[in-house]
């Protein structure tokens, strides 16, 4: 196996074994009914002490909001991009292998935000129209951090203007860490509740850049070795003579 795909692949094996532990530990280590509507939450004194800090606030909110939909815009392009190549090739495994990758990790986040909707771990610190909705893990910094780390890969194969490239990059990254700062900030999370969807999305984006690594090596083009030696003919020592 390719080195960096070996890399990727246990860097996302040990965020995944973290998040793991941040799970077990939120199920077992000072669960106290401190939720808005009086349920449990786990690492209850952490937990409190940074929510009663920062408290609830509705622009930052709204901001991490406007992020989700544009990281939703991004996964419908790369959606749209494989659907057309698709119809122009005329078969579904002339799309792009990267593409696939791609569709099957957003299938991926799907699958765990529905998983964790109806697995509830913890709900919020404060109550949405009456209720205190489902908290852990963030569903926002899931969905966000691994659409954009995963477009990174992507915007990368794609986009050959350097320039171009560079801020892509750099936009994305910008929108990655406020997306982080601005749904905790917002006090609709728990602190484990971001941490979890860091280590979670992470996961997958390394997950992800692995199997690209490895599917890269197994469709590149095999290429003759033009520093081989020319084959000397079975006459050639006749033919000096």
């Amino acid at each position: 196996m390719n080195k960096q795909a070996k890399f990727q692949l246990i860097i996302s094996g040990v965020l995944f074994a973290f998040f793991i532990l941040l799970l077990i530990l939120l199920l077992t280590v000072d669960v106290r009914p401190i939720a808005a509507d009086g349920s449990n939450v786990g690492l209850a004194s952490i937990n409190k002490a940074i929510a009663d800090a920062i408290g609830f606030n509705g622009g930052w909110k709204k901001l991490t909001d406007v992020l989700m939909m544009m990281t939703m815009l991004e996964a419908v392009v790369f959606a749209g991009l494989g659907v057309f190549q698709g119809i122009k090739r005329k078969s579904l495994k002339e799309i792009d292998y990267t593409l696939i990758a791609l569709a099957i990790t957003y299938l991926t986040m799907v699958f765990l935000y529905i998983f964790f909707e109806l697995v509830v771990i913890n709900r919020r610190p404060i109550l949405d129209e009456g209720k205190a909705e489902a908290s852990f893990p963030s569903t926002h910094v899931l969905i966000i951090l691994g659409i954009a780390g995963t477009g990174i890969t992507e915007i990368n194969r794609l986009v050959k203007n350097k320039p171009i490239r560079i801020c892509a990059n750099i936009l994305t990254y910008a929108v990655m860490i406020l997306a982080v700062v601005g749904r905790l900030l917002s006090g609709v999370h728990w602190f484990t509740d971001i941490l979890a969807a860091i280590l979670l999305s992470q996961a997958i984006v390394a997950a992800y850049n692995g199997v690209n690594v490895i599917l890269t090596e197994k469709n590149k083009p095999e290429t003759k070795n033009e520093t081989a030696p020319p084959e000397i003919p079975e006459n050639a020592d006749a033919v000096n003579e």
